[in-house]
């Protein structure tokens, strides 16, 4: 509620008057300096319309306050304030009054309300300044709050990689800025590479799209890991675009923006005035750089997860290495909305593997056609993601004589096994990216895990090609003349290991459930949850299983494990807990090195060589499975292995820890992908003529989300034509009962049409 204190910012005449109005402009909140300064108690003021309790005029008498009034007209074309000049009487005669409306969360509707006297001109304004609301405390105060509480809520809506231009036009109308620039880093100390601009002058702002952490407002926030500011564009050299400088621009402010305690990137706002460099743009920017940082790490964790779906796609198609190959490029390119691109994977004097997809035709570039060394191509030597854009003379040197096969183009070094020898190339033609680097920062982040996934394949391809080369060279055997016998000897021998390698699938020693209660079996027998002699040691295995085998930094553990703990103290906690944790589940060592569990690059791994079960990747793999065949049209293939994940899903992951925060968004997205493979196998089913099994399938669905409007309505049409017409209307009726409840809203006009249908013949 609004109390006393929250109240009495304002003029010593009179307190500010603050109140909170819903989205039909109802007052529900009425706070103590409203009820002083417009006579009006809270029994009396809440649930009537602000503009009756107002009554506003215009000098001429006319009335100002209404229905969907103009500053309220402002906020719901999407604007985060609004502000208007007005006369009312208050009791003790007419006083003028600024009314300033701060945007809630769409979700909630309505708005803050702030009522002040005016007493300068240039509170007259009804559109004035930030920094004119800002002379007021409590006005900048909540105007800050409300913008943070919208810009959180929009992060939430959708892919913010997507949508970053809407993010920056938040923060500047939050801040008074005329320009927003957001910068995303590069791994491990990387570049920082300008991922959108919105303002006047892009040109000028694209004068430079990158910085080394330490150079330029970005780099300096982001090597300091704190706010950069200035009031003086002009003449600070710390600036290093002279272009922006000539429009006149006179202040910037950058804040770095980190997830996990490592970098992540940078947002900054630049004017050609004073807003962009006060103490209220400092702290909007400070207070809204963890939820866009936050927004930000999952969103690049999720891309992660698109590029690599799951490690046991490929085993479940062994023997398909280039199919793989180009799996993952197809998906990369997607996940870049490029035109077209390739893989290539080589060594330094050994042949090249190489994938292509798209409309392009794939480049004519010597490090990609194995012409070249690899150590020679500017994006691996340098290992900085590369923008081909632009004048051709402003490309490395090594670079300049390529063929231009699109507008922009990228090259991003793979990691693979801790080698620069995959090389990812993609390019534009129609669609080019705005600024160029757009796309290179996110493709950087995801670089390491798209590399790990890619040298799954790289090995598996070399492994196929030992194997070829076995079964062409035995047969020669003893009658070659130009191998010694102990060459030959050597030689069959690690062609045999490597097809042993390659065609042995191990007996599973370990057996992991995490669909509903986690379940664990070592050897085949069940290792109870009271084995864990530390309850800290279970959950770390559960994170460990839930990053596919890669390194999951202490510092994402701790925070974890104990988000208020003192980071040295947590860390050698956590030195126990893993010590704990392989008690358990290793049992014995090989060579004194853990064989699940895993030290690496600050970190901890569960070790995916180790023989293994694991449900969620067989949920994953059996889901793939159904796609393809369903793309395919191979119908009963899909049936079956969409019944073999939903019979994996025994529950929410992990559901013994249901309140966890680390775990939240993983159940979130399996659960969407059940209900996904839920849907397709009703779908199925309906077009096999098997109506009460698709029936089945869709009340499944509605059992864990009955708001799906897209599955009511399918369920209604299957229970039509099923000819079960009283079931659909009741289906109906249950829904709409539903909506209303929840949402307050009613079915969409095609649900209420099919419904409207199924009565008509009833009533004749």
């Amino acid at each position: 509620m609004l109390g006393d204190d929250a109240s009495r910012c304002g003029s010593d005449r009179h307190a500010d008057a603050v109140f909170v109005i819903d989205e039909q402009q109802r007052i529900v909140q009425w706070g103590d300096a409203a009820a002083e300064l417009l006579a009006l108690t809270a029994d009396a003021a809440i649930g009537q319309p602000c503009y009756a309790v107002m009554q506003g005029r215009d000098p001429f008498g006319r009335p100002v306050c209404g229905p969907d009034c103009r500053a309220m007209h402002t906020l719901r074309a999407g604007h985060l304030t609004a502000a208007c000049a007005l006369a009312a009487d208050l009791g003790a005669g007419t006083a003028r009054l600024r009314c300033e409306l701060h945007a809630l969360p769409r979700d909630a509707g309505g708005a803050v309300v702030h009522i002040m006297e005016r007493g300068s001109a240039g509170e007259d304004s009804e559109a004035a300044p930030r920094t004119a609301a800002a002379d007021q405390p409590l006005a900048g105060l909540l105007g800050d709050l409300a913008a943070l509480a919208i810009l959180t809520t929009s992060l939430s809506n959708g892919n913010i990689l997507d949508r970053l231009d809407e993010l920056l036009d938040l923060v500047r109308e939050a801040t008074g800025s005329e320009s927003g620039e957001l910068f995303l880093a590069e791994p491990d100390g990387g570049d920082l590479l300008l991922a959108a601009y919105r303002g006047p002058f892009r040109r000028a702002f694209s004068q430079r799209l990158r910085f080394a952490q330490g150079e330029g407002f970005p780099g300096l926030a982001v090597a300091s890991r704190e706010p950069v500011l200035t009031e003086d564009l002009g003449a600070d050299r710390r600036y290093r675009r002279e272009m922006v400088k000539a429009k006149g621009f006179r202040s910037y402010a950058c804040v770095p923006l980190h997830a996990e305690g490592a970098p992540l990137g940078a947002i900054c706002v630049g004017s050609r005035g004073v807003s962009a460099a006060t103490a209220e743009t400092r702290r909007f920017l400070t207070w809204a750089s963890l939820p866009i940082a936050t927004a930000l790490s999952a969103a690049l964790l999720q891309a992660g997860q698109h590029v690599m779906p799951d490690a046991t796609w490929f085993r479940a198609d062994d023997g398909e290495p280039d199919r793989l190959l180009g799996e993952i490029l197809h998906r990369i390119r997607l996940l870049a909305h490029a035109d077209g691109g390739t893989i290539v994977l080589r060594q330094e004097m050994g042949p090249v593997d190489r994938a292509d997809d798209g409309a392009l035709e794939p480049p004519t570039c010597p490090y990609l056609e194995g012409d070249g060394s690899p150590a020679d191509c500017p994006a691996v030597a340098g290992g900085h993601g590369m923008a081909l854009h632009g004048p051709r003379h402003e490309w490395p040197p090594a670079c300049q004589h390529l063929h231009r096969d699109g507008s922009v183009s990228y090259c991003v070094a793979l990691p693979v096994d801790d080698q620069r020898i995959g090389i990812l190339h993609l390019a534009y033609r129609d669609t080019a990216p705005c600024p160029p680097t757009r796309q290179l920062g996110p493709l950087m982040q995801i670089a390491p895990q798209a590399g790990s996934l890619v040298g799954m394949a790289w090995r598996a391809i070399k492994q196929q090609r030992l194997a070829e080369q076995r079964s062409t060279w035995l047969p020669i055997g003893d009658g070659d003349p130009d191998l010694a016998g102990a060459e030959r000897a050597a030689i069959g021998e690690t062609m045999l290991d490597a097809i042993t390698t390659c065609t042995t699938v191990p007996e599973p020693w370990l057996q992991i459930r995490c669909f509903g209660d986690f379940e664990l079996r070592r050897g085949g027998l069940l290792v109870a949850p009271e084995a864990f002699k530390r309850r800290q040691a279970l959950t770390l295995l559960k994170i460990l299983l839930m990053h596919a085998g890669r390194v999951v930094p202490k510092e994402a553990l701790i925070d974890a494990l104990w988000p208020d703990t003192d980071p040295d103290a947590a860390s050698r906690r956590l030195h126990v807990v893993v010590h704990a944790l392989r008690a358990v589940v290793e049992g014995d060592h090989v060579n004194g090195r853990p064989r699940v569990i895993r030290s690496a690059q600050d970190g901890y791994a569960f070790d995916p060589s180790v023989p293994y079960w694991l449900d969620v990747e067989e949920f994953h793999a059996a889901v793939s499975a159904g796609r393809r065949a369903e793309a395919s049209g191979a119908t009963d293939e899909a049936i079956a292995a969409y019944d073999a994940a939903i019979r994996l899903y025994r529950g929410d992951f992990c559901d013994d820890d249901r309140f966890a925060e680390w775990c939240w968004l993983e159940r979130e997205q399996l659960r969407e992908v059940v209900l996904d493979a839920l849907e397709r196998l009703a779908a199925l089913r309906a077009e096999l003529g098997e109506p009460d099994r698709a029936i089945h399938h869709y009340r499944q669905i509605l059992r864990v989300d009955p708001l799906r409007e897209a599955v009511q309505y399918r369920l209604m049409e299957t229970l039509l034509a099923a000819g079960r017409p009283a079931e659909t209307l009741q289906q109906y009726e249950v829904f709409r009962s539903l909506l209303r409840q929840e949402l307050d809203i009613e079915p969409a006009a095609e649900t209420t049409a099919l419904a409207r249908r199924v009565r008509l013949p009833r009533a004749r």
